[in-house]
């Protein structure tokens, strides 16, 4: 069955340290034998996963307030944000997850993590590893325009300038393909 999965996060560095798949031995401490042979290669004394492993995986840079989402997901795992996140963003980032997840999607919260005032959008499965399921309710309206900025030659007026094909274009190509240099 092919797999796709997409990581995301707000840092940079650690998106480039997640798509290079290099961890220190102690962190494969978990990991049986046969998987650590299976999936990693020793890199002095560290490991990397394998590059077909590592091929599957698309990691962007994304704040999951502004930017809009990925769709038509299966699973999303949020672990560890929400907790550090006032009501309104919450709320904001839990409609997110609904409109990205298939009618049959499931969302999967950090230990400490919950949906909220959220339950009309989500039904829990297991409320002790913190998995609902989206419920099959329309996703709430949502908004990720671009904010303008006071000031001549904002951001806004130099987006403005730009043909849209080509920003889509630029935009697709920082989120969803490898640095390279041709």
């Amino acid at each position: 069955m092919p797999v796709q999965i997409f990581a995301s996060d707000l840092d940079t560095s650690a998106i480039e340290k997640a798509r290079l798949g290099i961890y220190a031995a102690s962190a494969l401490q978990g990991v049986s034998p046969n998987r650590c042979k299976k999936y990693f290669t020793k890199i002095d004394s560290r490991y990397q996963i394998i590059k077909s492993v590592r091929e599957v995986c698309v990691f962007s840079q994304q704040n999951l307030l502004n930017d809009p989402p990925f769709s038509r997901m299966h699973l999303i795992s949020c672990q560890n944000v929400l907790i550090y996140l006032e009501t309104a963003p919450q709320k904001k980032i839990l409609h997110t997850f609904h409109y990205a997840l298939k009618p049959s999607g499931y969302l999967f919260l950090g230990k400490s993590e919950t949906i909220g005032t959220e339950e009309n959008l989500f039904e829990p499965l297991d409320k002790k590893i913190k998995i609902f399921s989206r419920k099959a309710t329309n996703s709430p309206q949502l908004d990720f325009t671009i904010q303008k900025t006071a000031g001549k030659g904002s951001q806004m007026e130099r987006v403005a300038d730009t043909d849209p094909e080509k920003a889509m274009s630029k935009l697709l190509l920082s989120r969803f393909v490898y640095p390279s240099v041709v």
